[in-house]
């Protein structure tokens, strides 16, 4: 499948976009009930939720990626009813063609060709599209993995390194973070690109979008970072923010208040109350945050011991890494490593 390919398969209709136009009919006494019975009478069960949607729905990550995935893309229905949703996962909406509404309580948003729209988790929204033109994607990247892109690939300087961790690591600082591609084709191809990876579905596929997800949010920094839009009240000391982060995420393992106090030129009392105004988290909680996102990521790929780990990221001991990566995750680092070997094999794990 090439580029071509790939739009032509996204422009058709698909099942649930000819119910949604025909209840659309249907409302309008278009169609008569009879006949949008007799019509669809043996796939309706598919999308009686979602022609009848429950506003406040709560969606979660694992309804959408699969277990052995860290991406999935997923083309935006048009027509489907609106509803009021929010997600504990980052999304992230790209037009291809033509356009869509993206409503807030407070806000809404009209995203045209090549808008690439990031949304943070546990925003209520609703996406409408209402027309017979658009294409739109939505492309969900597992949280840990996002996160593991910027801390250890991207690592920009930006908002967007700000807006990531900012929500990641317990704030809730701005919604939305725009970017306007416009006619950009290496943006489009690298979208689309993903989609046929993920088309291909064999055992190599995960490794390659994931690849391909760090090359295009690389290329989005890159381009249009300096550009994006998000809510105006949020642009101020974003740039301390991300200088701050990015100062922690180079020196985990020997940070400390005074240390990043010291290279700002900042006393330590205004260093710690922007911290926790601007992200939402003390200083030693968004260490903790940082190193234990880094643990996870040596976990689960590298064979590193857990006393090296430990060693790595500045802890004291080796029981003091697993009294804190338990309290906070869940489960100890080697159940982590278990369970997340388990999961990418397709074995069954049991805790």
């Amino acid at each position: 499948m090439n580029h071509q390919d790939a739009i032509i398969e996204l422009s058709r209709w698909t099942v649930d976009e000819q119910i949604y136009m025909d209840f659309i009919r249907l409302a309008k006494h278009d169609l008569s009930a009879e006949e949008f019975e007799a019509k669809w009478k043996d796939h309706l069960g598919r999308v009686s939720y979602a022609l009848h949607p429950k506003d406040n729905s709560f969606l979660i990550e694992s309804d959408f990626v699969l277990n052995t995935n860290d991406v999935a893309i997923l083309k935006a229905a048009r027509y489907s009813p609106l509803f009021w949703h929010q997600h504990d996962f980052y999304e992230i909406v790209y037009v291809l063609n033509g356009r869509c509404d993206i409503n807030f309580d407070d806000e809404q948003l009209h995203l045209k060709r090549g808008d690439f729209l990031m949304l943070a988790p546990r925003y209520s929204h609703q996406i409408g599209i209402n027309d017979d033109e658009t294409i739109a994607l939505n492309i969900i990247i597992r949280s840990s993995t996002l996160l593991d892109i910027f801390l250890n690939a991207i690592r920009d300087k930006t908002l967007i390194s700000r807006f990531l961790l900012s929500h990641t690591y317990g704030g809730r600082d701005f919604k939305y973070l725009l970017f306007h591609t416009n006619d950009d084709s290496t943006i489009q191809n690298y979208v689309l690109d993903i989609y046929i990876e993920l088309k291909e579905s064999d055992e190599y596929s995960n490794r390659i979008a994931t690849s391909l997800i760090t090359i295009l949010f690389t290329q989005v920094v890159r381009r249009y970072s300096e550009t994006a839009d998000m809510p105006v009240m949020h642009r101020m000391n974003s740039e301390n923010a991300a200088v701050i982060m990015n100062y922690i995420i180079d020196h985990y393992a020997d940070c400390t208040l005074e240390s990043i106090s010291d290279y700002l030129h900042f006393s330590t009392q205004y260093t710690s109350r922007f911290i926790k105004s601007a992200i939402g988290l003390s200083f030693s909680g968004l260490l903790t945050e940082i190193r234990l996102q880094k643990a996870k990521n040596l976990l689960v790929s590298t064979p590193m011991k857990i006393d090296d780990i430990s060693e790595h990221l500045g802890y004291a001991n080796t029981e003091t890494l697993i009294r804190v990566f338990k309290r906070m995750i869940g489960v100890t680092p080697s159940a982590y490593r278990r369970e997340y070997n388990a999961l990418h094999s397709g074995e069954p794990f049991i805790r």
